[in-house]
């Protein structure tokens, strides 16, 4: 296919930004939940929200990404790391959407900070020992005897804590050291959401702070920094004023954009009231149609705020990032948005 044509992107068992998709206790679809969404389609959020990627229609060639992801599945294979081609495809699918560059080696680079961290994320899900393992392995490097347990100093240990550090040794590459300490911390930041985010109750009658929990999932720093390993002109040592004012929008829009987006795919798998709109909506004692117009409204502040953050040079990849992650979650099949937008006739 041509590189300028529009494809249905392909979509695998998990993917960017699918924290909610983690096993937890479902919860059974009922007609007040699909009462609910039929509710915020006849308001007409569906095409609010597919409007802000009218005229956006990038392509991408097939077979790079099909190249491109067997590179990195045959790579994880050597390190001891099961990948599914398809969520190798979906997620290098998803690079080439919002972060295109000329370099291949800097593209394959860009594709496994991408790929690595949901292939972890879902071990966590799986197993939560998982998230543990996973912080120690990063955090405890040098700590030789910590109280009533084995430091886990040796990232050969796990294979997935091998593959980490294969990731950074190769994103080092492409930055100085300060950068490097920054995006690592930023990654390491996310499974303390992990960690609280497995607790949630299935009728989400827990006590858990859902905003604290939610800003702390989806390695949303992390994704968002991955420009500055693209584009100079987003340098992050180089542009801190920049990335301290538009880090923390982003991480509004990155969540609200998923959750407003993901609430359908979620309603179907049972898995709605872990979506941070409803539990919103439960914990503060609001309908769901104010909470996600609440969202979707800070989600819109927060687009417009970057846009505003970024010079005219760093603009178009920054408005790239913003629309691509939009039309890649709505030409997705997972999130089944043409259903989604047809509730508003039933």
């Amino acid at each position: 296919m041509s590189a300028t044509g529009t494809r249905k992107i392909p979509f695998g068992p998990t993917g960017l930004g699918t924290s909610a998709a983690r096993p937890r206790p479902q919860s059974t679809p009922t007609g007040d939940h699909r009462a609910m969404l039929a509710e915020v389609a006849r308001a007409g959020y569906p095409q609010q929200i597919q409007r802000l990627t009218e005229g956006f229609s990038p392509g991408v060639d097939e077979g790079d990404v099909e190249s491109e992801a067997r590179a990195l599945v045959a790579e994880l294979q050597e390190l001891g790391v099961e990948c599914d081609q398809r969520l190798a495809r979906y997620l290098c699918t998803f690079r080439r959407l919002v972060l295109p560059v000329e370099d291949d080696a800097l593209g394959l680079d860009l594709s496994r900070t991408y790929l690595y961290p949901t292939i972890i994320d879902d071990a966590c899900g799986r197993r939560h020992s998982e998230v543990f393992r996973t912080l120690g392995t990063g955090m405890m490097k040098g700590i030789v005897t910590p109280a009533r347990h084995r430091a886990a100093a040796d990232s050969s240990l796990t294979p997935n804590s091998a593959a980490v550090d294969y990731m950074f040794n190769r994103i080092a590459e492409h930055c100085d050291a300060d950068f490097l300490s920054t995006h690592k911390a930023f990654f390491y930041q996310s499974f303390i959401g992990i960690m609280f985010e497995s607790q949630y109750a299935a009728d989400a009658s827990d006590q858990i702070d859902t905003e604290y929990v939610r800003n702390r999932t989806g390695f949303c720093e992390y994704y968002f920094s991955s420009l500055a390993l693209a584009y100079d002109c987003l340098d992050f040592t180089g542009n801190l004023a920049f990335w301290g004012a538009a880090l923390g929008r982003m991480v509004d829009y990155l969540n609200d954009l998923n959750d407003l987006i993901s609430c359908y795919k979620e309603f179907l798998e049972g898995d709605f009231p872990a979506n941070t709109v409803f539990r919103r909506a439960a914990h503060r004692g609001t309908s769901f149609l104010d909470a996600y117009a609440w969202t979707f409204d800070r989600g819109m502040s927060a687009y417009r705020r970057i846009l505003e953050l970024a010079n005219p040079e760093q603009r178009p990849h920054v408005e790239r990032y913003l629309k691509g992650y939009i039309h890649w979650h709505l030409t997705c099949g997972r999130y089944r948005w043409e259903e989604f937008s047809r509730l508003a006739t039933t």
